[in-house]
């Protein structure tokens, strides 16, 4: 008996799936904006955003028209010449945010930090029962990570360059 149909028919059909769910949740992120009110309480407020969905769909428009008219220049163009040109464009973007977007870590980020750093003057309350990284000690190894990188500077804009500079090389 063959099951070739029913292959193709499952394949199709998890495609389909995964082509609706992708563009639901794509299309929910640009008509929706949230802030985090960055109190105790981190309240999320929901915003619809009219202007900037529309300016980013005719963005995201003009960028697939772009590369349908420059299928063939991709197409030619070599691995190596294409990673540059990506990561030329990542290493803009990350150099802009990393200075000049303020440096403040917010939630977890922002505790396992605190954790780190006061682990290198001998203070481990955060360690104790009910306490942050009693509760989630799958933290420490981030912790651990932070404490190393504060050896070097306690600027949490040097951990971002420090990651920033390990994503390059992994994915060189």
């Amino acid at each position: 008996m063959n099951l070739g149909w029913l292959y193709r028919f499952c394949q199709r059909a998890l495609w389909l799936i995964a082509v609706i769910t992708v563009a639901f949740v794509f299309i929910l992120n640009i008509a929706y904006i949230s802030d985090v009110d960055q109190s105790i309480l981190e309240t999320v407020i929901i915003h619809k955003h009219f202007l900037s969905s529309a300016l980013m769909l005719g963005f995201i428009g003009i960028v697939c028209f772009v590369l349908g008219k420059c299928k063939s220049v991709l197409d030619r163009m070599d691995e190596k010449k294409l990673f540059f040109v990506l990561a030329s464009i990542y290493s803009i973007q990350a150099c802009y945010l990393i200075f000049n977007v303020d440096g403040v870590l917010r939630g977890d980020a922002d505790v396992v930090y605190s954790t780190a750093l006061n682990g290198k003057q001998g203070i481990y309350e955060m360690f104790q029962i009910a306490q942050y990284m009693y509760r989630y000690p799958h933290q420490l190894g981030l912790m651990l990570y932070d404490q190393i990188l504060t050896e070097f500077s306690e600027n949490p804009s040097f951990l971002f360059l420090v990651n920033f500079l390990f994503i390059l090389g992994i994915n060189a």
